[in-house]
């Protein structure tokens, strides 16, 4: 697959307005915009985060700035010095500045100079939107590949059996969102410290019953191990346990059934602990949230437990970002843009950041799904301590509000407990069907059998991403 090129736009208002709005129209172009980047990232990570983004950038690639940002030289010195044609746009006053030395410099005094640019070097007749071709990977060979590439960002084998684990038994259930797509993700977070390979669980007691983990960006499914083990060993009737500092969480669902499993009701919220900005509150049209799951687990009587594991968002920002990929068009009510109209292209989120996610329910009842992520912003953020949305809020990562209880905790015996759930089940199951072939089922029911799938069917390119970091990894050994 040939690499995406890179344009560099340095140019003054309006010209930068403009180029962001062009950008978001052209299916195979992603803008990268710097300045939005400074406002959302601690500034440390920002250039991590924009070379990772090129590297990894299946599409084309502008990268948007502007004369009045603080340089960033070392950004730009590697884009010099990379093999990839690079082409920069520069308004007429700043054509002696060196931004990039050798590089293509265009300057523009008018939008008619902005525009034979633009078609130039952005508008192409071969331009076309394709799907990228599938490959099938046997289970076994790609737990093999992720392990080594997660090992190869920096985890010990412990760890990185645990995330390779966690992120394919989202796969092989159904949910790709948080599956294989995110191994990359990962590697690079490693790479620039947003994962901290050598973190620590520091659990302390604010009071009984109440517990904090500072997880100091561990990766998510080491928090999930960590948080799991310690609710295991309380005594306690209730757990309540604040999650501050962790790494990506990935599924929540497997967090609670590990908590269900062992004869506990869970309740757990999350949050982007105030960054991540990316889902409108009900009647807005700029992002004040972020996508804030909540989840919910408890036994049932000789069987998987039910699970109910929901993003307060219309989609999750990771299913917007596989239909991205796969290059399908989204149902009417998941997107919002800054006029208040509903895009249907998902590349659009992908690439402008006026384009935000609509709250669980859409225009007409996304006000709910709007009371639950602010119901789960209050509880992780403001109460939990783990960090809420307001203005410029930087931060990775994700922090979380668990509570884990005993089935006897209200005064019922365990036994009776587990025999009224049974009742509970066998009833709402027993609502009969629109569809007869397809009965009723209780959250989480119908997923097991996905697990016994012997190969994964994935982007080709992904494939060879990941198997080429392990390869990277083996021979550096």
């Amino acid at each position: 697959m040939p690499k995406p090129r890179r344009l560099v736009a340095v140019a003054d208002e309006p010209f930068l307005h403009e180029l962001h709005s062009r950008a978001a129209t052209e299916e195979r172009w992603v803008a990268l915009d710097l300045e939005r980047l400074y406002r959302v990232l601690p500034p440390s990570t920002v250039k991590g985060a924009i070379i990772s983004a090129l590297d990894d950038a299946p599409e084309d690639v502008i990268v948007l700035t502007s004369t009045t940002s603080r340089p960033n030289r070392e950004l730009l010195r590697w884009l010099r010095d990379s093999d990839e044609p690079i082409s920069v746009l520069v308004a007429s006053a700043d054509k002696d500045r060196a931004y990039l030395p050798g590089a293509r410099v265009s300057t523009a005094e008018t939008m008619r100079d902005l525009d034979a640019w633009w078609r130039l070097h952005v508008t192409r007749k071969d331009d076309t939107i394709t799907r990228r071709s599938m490959v099938s990977v046997p289970v076994a060979e790609l737990r093999v590949a992720i392990t080594h590439a997660l090992t190869d960002g920096g985890l010990d084998g412990s760890s990185a059996g645990l995330v390779t684990d966690d992120l394919l038994s989202a796969e092989l259930a159904g949910y790709p969102s948080h599956g294989v797509s995110r191994v990359l993700e990962y590697h690079r977070k490693l790479s620039v410290g947003l994962i901290n390979a050598n973190a620590a669980p520091n659990f302390y007691r604010v009071g009984d019953g109440r517990f904090v983990l500072d997880a100091d960006y561990a990766a998510g499914a080491v928090v999930k191990r960590w948080v799991r083990d310690f609710i295991e060993a309380r005594g306690e009737p209730v757990v309540l346990l604040a999650i501050r500092k962790s790494g990506h969480l990935g599924r929540l669902a497997s967090l609670a059934a590990d908590i269900a499993s062992a004869d506990r009701i869970a309740l757990g919220f999350a949050n982007g602990a105030g960054g991540a900005q990316k889902v409108v509150p009900f009647g807005g049209t700029d992002a004040r949230l972020s996508t804030n799951p909540i989840v919910f687990g408890a036994p049932l009587p000789g069987g998987h437990p039910l699970v109910v594991d929901v993003s307060t968002s219309a989609l999750s920002d990771g299913q917007v970002q596989v239909a991205a990929q796969s290059g399908d068009l989204l149902p009417n009510d998941i997107l919002r843009d800054w006029s208040g109209k509903a895009p249907r292209s998902p590349r659009r989120y992908v690439s402008d950041a006026a384009v935000s996610l609509q709250p669980l329910g859409g225009a007409r009842a996304g006000n709910k799904g709007y009371a639950l992520a602010l119901a789960a912003e209050i509880l992780t953020g403001v109460w939990g301590g783990g960090g809420f949305s307001q203005p410029a809020k930087r931060s990775v990562g994700n922090s979380a509000l668990i509570v884990a209880a005993r089935l006897d905790a209200m005064g019922q015996s365990q036994s009776a407990f587990l025999e009224n759930m049974g009742r509970l089940a066998s009833y709402v199951r027993s609502s009969p069907p629109v569809d007869r072939s397809s009965p009723v089922r209780l959250p989480g029911e119908g997923r097991d059998s996905q697990v016994e799938q012997s190969a994964v069917v994935m982007p080709e390119d992904l494939w060879h991403s990941i198997a080429n970091l392990g390869c990277d990894r083996d021979r550096a050994a």
